[in-house]
């Protein structure tokens, strides 16, 4: 009998102190989820972020895309005395004492993308500034500055410049960049030189 009331003692005992543990570990853990709500609710902290691309006024950009015509033009001219060299895939690079000037591209002979009408991509001392296209009947324009499309004058020669949340717009400033970029390494591997590229 008195085993009984020993083992009854002792079991109720564990229970006591189960019970205790189990309601201790159920207050930590609410201690910690209020302490984690209330973080929650409080100013988050400020992330540094990567500064913004520079926007331009209408005014500057159709400022700088009259010169960068006066340039493209200025190349096209002297086209003729400059040295060509073509590729396997038809790619016609003009170059002034190895420096890259101009590039030609025919649809669907080159690249990844099917462009659907015919490239040439124009380079300074800043890299490439200027891309035309066009299907035989229509002509696009595209002015880059500092590696970003800031204009595209589409086939109907409207403008439509950078920050206008076009769709194609953005399309077509990553088509071009990827291609770009794909000549840019076929260059290098060639050794043709070029002074600067988009960042």
């Amino acid at each position: 009998m008195l085993k009984k009331i020993c083992l009854s003692m002792v079991l109720t005992v564990l229970m006591v102190l189960s019970t205790g543990c189990e309601q201790s570990i159920y207050m930590k853990e609410k201690a910690v989820r209020e302490k984690m709500e209330a973080s929650q609710t409080e100013t988050p902290v400020q992330t540094t972020q990567a500064p913004a691309q520079p926007t331009y006024s209408k005014q500057e950009i159709s400022q700088m895309a009259a010169e960068m015509k006066k340039e493209w033009q200025a190349i096209d001219q002297k086209t003729n005395s400059m040295e060509m060299n073509p590729n396997a895939y038809g790619v016609k690079r003009y170059s002034e004492s190895k420096v890259l000037k101009k590039v030609e591209v025919a649809k669907g002979t080159y690249g990844e993308t099917d462009f659907g009408y015919d490239r040439t991509y124009y380079y300074n001392d800043k890299g490439m500034f200027f891309v035309k296209t066009t299907d035989g009947t229509k002509t696009m324009r595209f002015y880059f500055h500092g590696g970003k499309l800031i204009r595209w004058l589409d086939a109907g020669n409207k403008a439509i410049d950078q920050g206008s949340e076009n769709q194609e717009f953005d399309q077509y400033h990553k088509d071009l960049i990827v291609e770009a970029t794909q000549l840019w390494n076929d260059f290098e591997e060639e050794k043709i030189i070029l002074n600067y590229y988009v960042q």
